[in-house]
């Protein structure tokens, strides 16, 4: 196990922060990403952490910068990111591709993650839940959050 957090861009989807926090835990990411989305959707606070995470967390082929030169290229990878998301976007949309009209893999998981929360909300909505809601969401993620800690903790 790494003895310090960063964030894998190789293997993540967007940031690499779920591929490296689950580096560092031992864990998938595939988990990890599943609670910070269900966190996400319950709250703003799952997106506000993912975007703290990826601002402060040195991705893990630069860990040899300062501090400080590892938020700036943080900062400006997340513009760029934000730059490829908007013309991805505008592309699919019917604006001017950027290039081939292929889906990118990026607008596939924007696209199921927004049938998803779009199927959540209206089971919501229907009380489809019957008395478990989507405002009990944020307390189920931090149970698993504290379980998967718990146990990777006491596991070594």
């Amino acid at each position: 196990m790494p003895d310090i957090f960063y964030r894998d861009k190789g293997r993540g989807l967007l940031g690499g922060v779920c591929a490296g926090l689950a580096g560092y835990f031992g864990v998938s990411p595939v988990l990890l990403r599943l609670i910070f989305v269900l966190w996400a959707l319950a709250s703003a606070a799952g997106s506000a952490v993912y975007v703290l995470l990826w601002v402060i967390l040195p991705e893990k082929a630069a860990l040899s910068l300062s501090r400080g030169e590892a938020i700036r290229r943080n900062i400006r990878e997340i513009g760029a990111e934000t730059r490829d998301w908007g013309q991805d976007l505008q592309s699919v949309l019917g604006g001017t591709p950027r290039k081939p009209a292929t889906p990118t893999r990026r607008i596939v998981w924007v696209g199921a993650l927004c049938l998803v929360a779009g199927l959540l909300f209206l089971a919501d909505s229907l009380h489809l839940f019957g008395r478990f809601g989507l405002d009990q969401l944020g307390a189920v993620v931090l149970i698993l959050v504290g379980a998967v800690l718990l146990n990777r903790t006491l596991r070594s």
